[in-house]
């Protein structure tokens, strides 16, 4: 385990946490890389949780003025779900509203998607767009102990648990 890092991983299931630094987006990350390929992940995949990780943590850290930061990886099937959280101290007026989850996917009606991105990121939120991108779902829970902000990556059949013979 990295200096700092503390973190656990079983089977289906891997969580670390760290000091809500700038260092703990590269440690973060990397612990994630490391975890998707003990599951089997294609490249695709790990990029595309990668870039998820690096922007959520990176929000977190940057954002949220917790003294932690968390990540909580999950898979069943062939889905895995990203979970950052922190305890920061949320500003009510900034997003709208304190749950943003779900929404339609323009390129997928009918199918939960994300929150809507707007025009006011113009200058900060980019990042949430390549969020956008690559999860199938996802959303942010806003509360008095802090954030947590989730996503999704769409079906995957590389990251069938190993025990599953697949079709």
């Amino acid at each position: 385990m990295r200096d700092g890092l503390s973190g656990e991983q079983s089977g289906a299931f891997a969580a670390c946490a760290l000091a809500a630094t700038e260092r703990a987006v590269p440690e973060i990350r990397a612990f994630a890389a490391t975890v998707l390929a003990a599951w089997g992940a294609d490249e695709d995949t790990s990029f595309a949780a990668r870039t998820i990780v690096t922007e959520l943590v990176g929000n977190a850290v940057r954002h949220s003025g917790s003294p932690h930061v968390e990540l909580k990886l999950s898979r069943a099937a062939d889905e895995v779900r990203i979970e950052v959280a922190d305890a920061g101290a949320w500003r009510p007026g900034r997003d709208g509203g304190e749950r943003l989850d779900g929404g339609e996917r323009p390129d997928r009606p009918g199918v939960p998607g994300c929150p809507a991105v707007t025009a006011d990121i113009a200058e900060e939120g980019r990042g949430l767009l390549l969020v956008h991108h690559f999860a199938a779902r996802c959303g942010i829970i806003r509360s008095a102990v802090g954030t947590r902000a989730w996503a999704h990556l769409p079906p995957q059949p590389a990251i069938r648990l190993a025990a599953d013979p697949g079709p």
